[in-house]
């Protein structure tokens, strides 16, 4: 015997240990000649037993499918039942009988009561409403096909629903999730003003128009630190006029005082840039009337040559001066200078 059930169970076997596997074995060896005859459990009730006697398969005792007469003993088998090597002849009867034999559902004890043909067990097996399947939403639930729609809609938590405050699509299971973000979402103040406003609206309420959110003094900026609720704010600038005056009185005096010292300073500071700008000017007059180091050097070569010849003294006498006012004016210069740093 070499059909699929067989060889399954030399190796071991598939571990098929949920409803729901087991359902879709089932459906797999209806489906699949390859796993020897129809069961006889599927056989209706009412059937003879005498009508099924010579088509039952000699080797997995099912109803055969494709049925063979093997061997020299003619013992009828499934195709797929057939021992490898072994002579087998086709039973033609045979085979066109077995489909239109009068079957049940294999999920009777479940309370199906559907009844035809065994050629017709595995389309209706694949309508059946007690037949098990998986959630087609993936949320790895396993029910019957009857409890599908209701299953979906209401109890799965991998369905779609709309979010009733900005009409989102959520996943069930991310529903809360989705509360604690959603924009939309309506929220109490926390102020305790009894108002309620959408995520996105709160703080902007808290902001500008909630009457218990805690604010400053208008005149914080002139000296009054009290805080209040936003809805006493009107009477605390009643009751204290007179003390917002002075505040403002001597915030303005303190900025007169600081702007006019500020002045003061600047005014100080131009002057002694104009002094600066002076005597920079005074230097670079000097620095014009400066005999610049190679004319003084042609001016003594002179000397010594007229001196050496003894011909002009009165040429000497001029040089001699010159020189000594070249010295004074890089004095002057050197303390002009000194004087700009020190300034500076």
């Amino acid at each position: 015997m070499h059909c699929k059930l067989s060889k399954m169970a030399e190796a071991g076997g598939k571990s098929f240990n949920t409803v729901d596997n087991k359902d879709q074995l089932m459906l797999v060896e209806l489906k699949d000649s390859g796993y020897g005859g129809y069961k006889q459990e599927l056989l209706n009730d009412n059937l003879d037993p005498l009508a099924t006697k010579f088509i039952l398969c000699h080797a997995c005792n099912g109803l055969s499918r494709e049925a063979c007469s093997v061997g020299e003993e003619q013992n009828i088998m499934c195709t797929t039942c057939v021992p490898d090597g072994a002579s087998n002849i086709p039973m033609k009867q045979a085979r066109e009988s077995v489909p239109n034999i009068p079957a049940k559902c294999a999920l009777v004890s479940r309370g199906c009561i559907w009844k035809g043909d065994i050629g017709n067990v595995v389309t209706h097996l694949d309508e059946c409403e007690y037949f098990v399947v998986s959630c087609s939403n993936s949320c790895q639930m396993i029910l019957q096909r009857l409890e599908l729609e209701e299953h979906l809609n209401s109890d799965c938590t991998h369905r779609n629903v709309t979010c009733e405050h900005c009409n989102g699509t959520i996943q069930f299971k991310d529903l809360e999730k989705h509360y604690k973000e959603c924009l939309e979402f309506p929220l109490v103040c926390p102020n305790a003003c009894g108002g309620t406003f959408k995520r996105k609206e709160l703080q902007g309420h808290i902001d500008t128009d909630c009457p218990n959110t805690v604010i400053a003094c208008g005149y914080k900026l002139f000296g009054c630190n009290v805080e209040m609720k936003r809805c006493e704010l009107a009477d605390h600038n009643n009751n204290n006029i007179l003390v917002h005056l002075e505040f403002t009185k001597q915030h303005v005096t303190s900025k007169h005082t600081f702007i006019d010292g500020t002045l003061k300073q600047l005014q100080e500071e131009k002057v002694g840039s104009n002094q600066i700008t002076e005597i920079n000017q005074n230097v670079k007059e000097i620095q014009t009337k400066l005999v610049d180091s190679a004319t003084l050097k042609t001016l003594t070569d002179k000397l010594v040559t007229l001196e050496t010849e003894n011909t002009n003294s009165a040429l000497k006498t001029e040089v001699t001066a010159l020189t000594k006012e070249n010295t004074t004016l890089k004095t002057e210069v050197t303390a002009l200078k000194t004087e700009t740093t020190t300034l500076k």
